[in-house]
C-alpha cells in the first residue's frame, strides 16, 4: 500500500476541529444535564431544549478520539518510548490542574486528603474532584493498545478492521464484565468502567488510524471531483450542504448511537456485544468540517476557534472546576450571564484564561521532564 507522508488537513484545520469539539463539549456539559446544574436558571432553552441534545453533542468525545488515531497514523515515531513520552506529557498537564482543584476543594471543605482517593484520581479511576477525568485512563490505555493495532493496520484494511475495531470491542466487553463480577475489589470494579469506555471509543480511534493509512478522505475527494453536480455547484451551496451533513451526524447519533448484538449465553449469562456508530459519525463529521473550514479560512470567528483548539486539552481539564466538589463555589459565577450563548462564551473565557496561565509553567516542566527521561527524543528533533 502506498505510504502517505502528510495528513488530509494541516495544523490550522486540526486546531479548528479541536476547537469545534471543545465548544460542543462545553455545551454538552453546561446545559444538557439538568441534574448537574446546582443554581436556578431562567433561560427556557436550558430548561426545556438543551436536555434533548445530550446524545447529539456527545459526538465531541468521538471527534477527539478519532483525531488522536488519525494523526497517530502520520507520526514518524510510534515506538513505545515515544508513546510513553506522550502519556507522561498528558499526565503532567492533568496532574497540574487536578492538584489545583483538589486544593480548592479541600480549602472549601468539600473534600479531604484521602491518600487512597487521591491515588485513584491521579489516574482518573475516580472522579470526585474532576468528573470528566474518565478520559485519562482511557487515553493511556488506548495509546498502549494502538501500538500493536497500527502494525495490523499496516498489513491491510481487513486486518485493521478485525484487529482494530471488532476484536478490541469483544475483548474490552469481556474484561468489563469480568471486572464487574468482583465489586468487593475496588480496583477491578473501577477498571470495569475504563473497559466500558474502551468498548465505545477505542474502535473510533482505530477507525481514525485506518482512514489515515488508506487515505480514505482523499480517495473520497477524487470520487467527488468526478461528480459533475458537485463540481458545478456554487461554493455557497456546497458550504450549506457540508454544514447540513455535520448537523445530520449529530442528529443521527442522537437517534442511533450504537448497534447491539446478542452473542449468546456463555457461563450462564447472555453476553451483549455492542459497537458504537461514532466510528461512522466522527469521520463524516470531521470530513465535512475540514471541507467547510477550507472554504472559510481567515474569518475572525475561525481564528478564535483555532485558538480554543490549541488550548483544548487544558480547557477540557479546567472546565471540571464547575462541577462536583467545586460546583457550589463556581456555578453561580458560570451561570451569571443567564442566557446560554453568553454563559458558553463566559465559561470559555474563564477556562481559557486559566489554560493560558497553566500552559507556561507546564510547558517548562514538560521540557525538563523530557530532557531527563527521554534525552534521545530531544536530541532527535
Amino acid at each position: 500500500m502506498e505510504e502517505k507522508t502528510r495528513p488530509y488537513f494541516d495544523r490550522g484545520i486540526t486546531a479548528l476541529l479541536k476547537g469545534t469539539a471543545l465548544v460542543l463539549m462545553f455545551f454538552h456539559h453546561f446545559f444538557t444535564f439538568p441534574a448537574w446544574i446546582t443554581v436556578p436558571v431562567s433561560d427556557p432553552f436550558i430548561a426545556y431544549v438543551a436536555p434533548h441534545l445530550s446524545h447529539a453533542t456527545r459526538l465531541c468525545v468521538a471527534v477527539f478520539v478519532f483525531l488522536t488515531g488519525y494523526l497517530d497514523g502520520f507520526r514518524k515515531r510510534r515506538g513505545f518510548s515515544d508513546r510513553l513520552r506522550k502519556m507522561t506529557d498528558f499526565l503532567l498537564s492533568y496532574w497540574t490542574v487536578y492538584i489545583v482543584l483538589l486544593l480548592i476543594a479541600v480549602w472549601t471543605g468539600k473534600t479531604f486528603f484521602d491518600p487512597n482517593l487521591i491515588l485513584y484520581e491521579l489516574f482518573g479511576l475516580k472522579q470526585a474532584v474532576m468528573p470528566f477525568s474518565w478520559y485519562v485512563p482511557f487515553y493511556l490505555l488506548s495509546l498502549l493498545c494502538l501500538h500493536p493495532v497500527q502494525k495490523q493496520i499496516e498489513r491491510g484494511p481487513v486486518r485493521g478492521i478485525l484487529c482494530g475495531i471488532l476484536l478490541p470491542a469483544v475483548i474490552f466487553t469481556a474484561l468489563a464484565y469480568l471486572c464487574r463480577q468482583q465489586p468487593e475489589r475496588e480496583f477491578l470494579y473501577r477498571l470495569s468502567f475504563l473497559f466500558d469506555n474502551a468498548v465505545d471509543f477505542f474502535p473510533v480511534m482505530a477507525a481514525g488510524a485506518l482512514i489515515a493509512r488508506t487515505d480514505l478522505f482523499r480517495r473520497f475527494d477524487r470520487k467527488l471531483a468526478a461528480c459533475r453536480h458537485w463540481t458545478r455547484m456554487r461554493a455557497g451551496w456546497r458550504a450549506v450542504l457540508l454544514l447540513i451533513l455535520a448537523i445530520l451526524c449529530c442528529a443521527a447519533r442522537s437517534l442511533l448511537p450504537r448497534m447491539q448484538f446478542v452473542s449468546g449465553t456463555v457461563f450462564g449469562r447472555t453476553w451483549t456485544f455492542r459497537l458504537s456508530l461514532d466510528l461512522v459519525y466522527a469521520p463524516v463529521f470531521v470530513w465535512s468540517l475540514v471541507r467547510l473550514f477550507a472554504m472559510a479560512r481567515g474569518h475572525v470567528p475561525l481564528k478564535a476557534l483555532a485558538v480554543i483548539g490549541r488550548y483544548s486539552l487544558y480547557l477540557w481539564f479546567w472546565h471540571d472546576v464547575f462541577f462536583n466538589v467545586c460546583a457550589e463555589l463556581t456555578q453561580p459565577v458560570l451561570y451569571l450571564p443567564v442566557l446560554w450563548p453568553l454563559i458558553l462564551v463566559w465559561g470559555l473565557a474563564m477556562c481559557f484564561a486559566l489554560s493560558w496561565l497553566t500552559d507556561i509553567p507546564v510547558r517548562r516542566l514538560t521540557e525538563q521532564k523530557n530532557r531527563l527521561l527521554f534525552p534521545e527524543k530531544i536530541a532527535g528533533k
